[in-house]
């Protein structure tokens, strides 16, 4: 059960010059029609994050860049809302080592937290708002090449500078955008902190980012939410379950582009400007899909949203697992994540797990107690699992 998807090709330098907007300030002796909005991009620690995009959305659409210093400015229509987002795609590899593997996998177990709320979330690779071994799994296999980059369309997340957590030790959801809810007058100190992927010990170099290398920079995406239709009207109606997991397949002439359901069934695949057939890939043949193969245009800076609902005419739980470690070490602690999910299409109940050990290892705890032991098979009682609900054993 993978929850990746990736996407590669070469970004020629021109397609950031013509994303770039620029609008001069227009004024009367009358009145004011413009206003400039500005800010700064760092790193927590400060470094300036130069070249990344800040993307504007509201009565206009545009993108500016940072300079070396990381300052941007906006000159936009007054008496308008707007939302401020950055986005940068360098390379994904820029601060990320063996030793954030080993920093991340101590915070999971204990043993070392991580002490910012930043730090936590550069741990979170995969994007799915938790810290998990399958996140170190996900480093390593960037850094050995396997996986070309990470998932979420960027090789960087923006939290808002003036964010305050809630509890930093658990920073999700976090915002990654700036709302201005009526210009009338210049606004200053729009500022973010820049936060590397994978970069939990903040070694990422941000001076002059070039965007052109790593995976392509697409700040457009698709996104919407899947749904159980239980009562077979094929609209997605309140109090019906949510569907984890499940792969959506978006196919234009730029490409193949894919995105994986998460927490609540909502989903995102980044992509180019273009059209589209968005569909909904079931993870086996108990289900139907109410409407598929849905066609969308892509604008360079927009954001499309596409809800589906699958309905099945059998009633039937179908649990099923997989397992995965980082890495495994002699004589060391090492760890596994243990990931199931219900791809049935009725409840699961009294579930159970069991998962067998190699003889050479020893069992010394879980997130979840096993019930039971037999030899070196473990048993676990997970209760009662919703339709198209997943869960983790770590």
């Amino acid at each position: 059960m993978s929850r990746y998807y990736n996407f590669r090709t070469t970004l020629p330098h021109c397609f950031v010059a013509c994303l770039i907007w620029m609008a001069a300030a227009v004024t009367t002796s009358a009145q004011q029609t413009h206003a400039t909005v500005s800010g700064r991009i760092t790193t927590p620690t400060g470094a300036p994050c130069g070249n990344a995009l800040v993307i504007v959305n509201g009565a206009i659409s545009g993108v500016a860049l940072t300079n070396a210093n990381g300052f941007y400015s906006l000159s936009l229509p007054v008496n308008a809302a707007y939302q401020i987002a950055p986005f940068c795609n360098a390379n994904p590899l820029n601060g990320v080592t063996t030793l954030d593997i080993a920093l991340a996998g101590k915070h999971l177990y204990g043993l070392e937290l991580l002490n910012t709320p930043y730090k936590i979330i550069a741990a979170d690779a995969d994007n799915d708002a938790l810290t998990t071994m399958a996140d170190t799994l996900l480093m390593r296999n960037v850094i050995q090449g396997l996986v070309p980059a990470f998932p979420g369309g960027g090789s960087f997340r923006f939290v808002p500078k003036n964010h305050v957590f809630a509890d930093p030790q658990n920073p999700f959801p976090y915002p990654q955008a700036l709302t201005i809810g009526n210009l009338t007058g210049n606004v200053s100190g729009q500022d973010f902190y820049a936060i590397k992927i994978g970069d939990v010990n903040n070694t990422v170099i941000t001076t002059d980012l070039d965007v052109s290398t790593g995976s392509p920079a697409f700040p457009s995406y698709i996104q919407g939410q899947l749904t159980f239709d239980q009562n077979n009207n094929c609209q997605q109606d309140p109090g019906e379950l949510p569907l984890e997991g499940w792969k959506v397949l978006a196919t234009g002439t730029a490409g193949s582009y894919y995105g994986i359901a998460q927490s609540g069934g909502h989903y995102r695949v980044y992509a180019p400007a273009g059209t589209y057939n968005v569909s909904l890939l079931p993870p086996n043949n108990l289900w139907e899909i109410c409407q598929n193969n849905i066609s969308v245009s892509l604008g360079p800076i927009d954001t499309v949203n596409v809800d589906f609902a699958a309905w099945s005419p059998i009633s039937c739980p179908r649990m099923q697992a997989d397992i995965s470690t980082p890495f495994l070490r002699r004589c060391f602690d090492n760890y596994y994540d243990v990931n199931w999910c219900n791809t049935g299409t009725a409840l699961a109940e009294n579930a159970s797990l069991e998962v067998t050990l190699d003889t050479f290892m020893t069992a010394l705890s879980s997130s979840i107690p096993w019930s039971s032991q037999n030899g070196q098979t473990f048993y676990f009682q997970l209760g009662n699992v919703q339709a198209g609900a997943c869960g983790t054993l770590r």
